[in-house]
């Protein structure tokens, strides 16, 4: 017989993403502590496998500026809303 799944035992997802090339920004919200913002960057390695990281080259600084703001608009926006 399988069991309930309750929501501790889902994984949680974010709001709303944000993707530049490489680089992305996940909004996540949480009802005790509100909004808050992960960013990072998603290569291939060697072995063909998926690595991410929280480096940047300088010509990636323009995508990783897109990217923060689009979620700081996005959570002032929603913020707004809720208030």
């Amino acid at each position: 017989m399988a069991e309930k799944q309750t929501k501790s035992d889902e994984k949680k997802k974010p709001v709303e993403k944000f993707r530049n090339h490489s680089v992305e920004a996940a909004v996540w919200f949480d009802d005790e502590r509100g909004f808050s913002v992960s960013i990072g960057k998603s290569y291939r390695g060697e072995n063909n496998e998926w690595h991410r990281v929280n480096s940047y080259f300088p010509n990636e600084l323009s995508d990783l500026l897109d990217v923060v703001k689009k979620a700081s608009e996005y959570v002032l926006a929603a913020g707004a809303k809720k208030t």
